[in-house]
């Protein structure tokens, strides 16, 4: 019991801190997505791959569809985050990196990508 509890204490802690705009390591998978065309169209999935590679290439906002939410992603160590996913649109990824909240948005800081290929 005492292990379940403190299992659950840091599993809260992370949340907390995580809400609070502080940096969480973490992994998250989902689709790689332009947000503009994702928030102007539901555009996702290999049938917009094409479309978000441009978008994304041209310096469009990108982020992971995840089953908990959309996280835009941000490049970590002055390397951009649309030049590690960029080829990537419309694929499923796992990525790792640190997970913040701004002004409710949440982000990852992408440290390491592996795509599901």
């Amino acid at each position: 019991m005492l292990r379940k509890t403190g299992f659950l204490v840091v599993v809260l802690m992370v949340g907390v801190l995580a809400l609070h705009g502080r940096a969480v390591a973490a992994t998250v998978t989902g689709e790689v997505v332009d947000v503009t065309c994702y928030v102007a169209h539901s555009a996702s999935g290999q049938a917009h791959a094409a479309c978000g590679q441009k978008c994304i290439s041209s310096g469009m906002p990108v982020a992971i569809k995840a089953q908990d939410g959309l996280y835009l992603a941000v490049g970590s160590e002055h390397a951009s985050a649309n030049t590690m996913l960029a080829s990537l649109a419309g694929q499923q990824v796992t990525v790792e990196g640190d997970i913040s909240t701004r002004d409710g948005v949440k982000l990852i800081t992408i440290t390491k990508v592996n795509s599901k290929k």
